[in-house]
């Protein structure tokens, strides 16, 4: 699965020294992937979109940005700007 956005994320959230956690849909038990080769989103009615960074505090969601609507800087500047407003 090639996902470069999450160096990004990765990148955006340690240069603001904000700490997360990472929920992959494909590895529901860690490391390994799923057996069946299937995503689980034990989340769906709450999270529903894949490829999002979800801002929950106090296990409500307060704003989600979609890591596939830009790309390149302009998605650093605006993954940027999310961050700093949920923050």
């Amino acid at each position: 699965m090639d996902t470069p956005f999450l160096d990004e994320v990765e990148k955006a959230l340690l240069e603001k020294k904000e700490a997360a956690l990472q929920f992959n849909v494909f590895r529901n038990k860690g490391k390994s992937e799923n057996p069946d080769g299937l995503s689980k989103n034990p989340f769906h009615s709450e999270m529903s979109h894949v490829n999002t960074l979800y801002y929950v505090k106090d296990g409500k969601i307060y704003g989600e940005y979609d890591l596939e609507t830009y790309e390149g800087l302009r998605q650093q500047e605006e993954l940027g700007h999310f961050i700093d407003s949920m923050t």
